[in-house]
């Protein structure tokens, strides 16, 4: 199974993310966490993709093409959190998976308003491991057991400014994933339970 999730800082993807890959026995692919391997790695791509990570702006469509799909070379099954993010990845991802003769089973969009987004932010921890945000008042991971930290840009006007980067790059792929028939929406202002079962029904998995 190749899963997709869409939605904006705080919308819960990381979470559900761990719990979709658990359940279907599929790696789960961090965007985030593969481009902070790479700058801490220090490669040539290092230094600019902290410089556009920590200031909230989206790393490069050719930088994030080239270390994503390059993860996923071999990989029978995943589901992606934080690619594609641009309709120039997705088109791109498109392109890699049809030269394999796979493709997307579905885009599942976690719709959530601005405030339940800059709530959520400015509360959570995330483990710097596995890069799992359990709910607030935790302050181990219960993946891994990791001290949780705070993340250098969940502050509110750099939180602001991911989410206007969001709707201005990123909202359009519900649109083109909608088109082609595979998007999967979802109320991510419930529970974690609760969103994790609307996803389950829609994906129409027992």
């Amino acid at each position: 199974m190749r899963l997709i999730l869409l939605g904006a800082p705080g919308s819960g993807k990381g979470t559900a993310a761990l719990k979709l890959a658990s359940r279907f026995g599929i790696e789960n692919v961090v965007a985030s966490t593969l481009l902070r391997n790479v700058y801490e790695s220090g490669s040539p791509d290092g230094s600019k993709i902290k410089e556009f990570m920590d200031s909230g702006n989206l790393v490069p469509d050719e930088i994030v093409n080239r270390i994503v799909l390059d993860h996923l070379k071999g990989l029978n099954g995943y589901v992606l959190d934080g690619y594609p993010r641009t309709k120039i990845q997705a088109e791109k991802l498109e392109e890699k998976l049809d030269e394999n003769g796979v493709s997307i089973d579905r885009a599942i969009y976690l719709d959530v308003s601005l405030d339940v987004s800059l709530e959520r932010n400015m509360a959570r921890m995330t483990c710097p491991s596995c890069g799992y945000s359990p709910s607030s008042g935790v302050t181990v991971c219960p993946e891994c057991g990791t001290q949780l930290v705070k993340r250098a840009d969940d502050q509110v006007e750099t939180i602001k400014h991911r989410f206007k980067t969001y709707l201005d790059l990123t909202e359009p792929l519900i649109d083109y994933y909608e088109k082609k028939g595979i998007l999967l929406r979802i109320d991510a202002s419930a529970t974690i339970d609760e969103v994790e079962k609307s996803i389950i029904d829609g994906l129409c998995v027992k």
